[in-house]
């Protein structure tokens, strides 16, 4: 049983971890955003684009992990619930 809270603890952190990551992915797209409204002045800069890209690929990953981390709490939590 102990074990099986360890692996619960640890699956929460690593969720939390995960959802961290997540909100600073999601702040650097804004971000991205900003400087791209502000330092283009209306015309294409390809490296505000680049950047911009890069922070929502980033966003994009992050939502994975963080859902698949979710879907390990939800295991861990049956496999816990099944001990007792």
């Amino acid at each position: 049983m102990l074990m099986s809270q360890l692996k619960l603890a640890v699956s929460n952190c690593r969720y939390e971890k995960a959802s961290s990551a997540h909100e600073a992915a999601k702040e650097m797209v804004t971000l991205a955003e900003q400087g791209f409204a502000e330092k283009s002045g209306g015309e294409f800069d390809q490296a505000w684009q680049e950047m911009l890209n890069h922070a929502t690929n980033r966003v994009r990953n992050e939502t994975q992990q963080k859902l698949q981390k979710k879907r390990q709490i939800y295991r861990t939590y049956r496999y816990v619930y099944k001990l007792q």
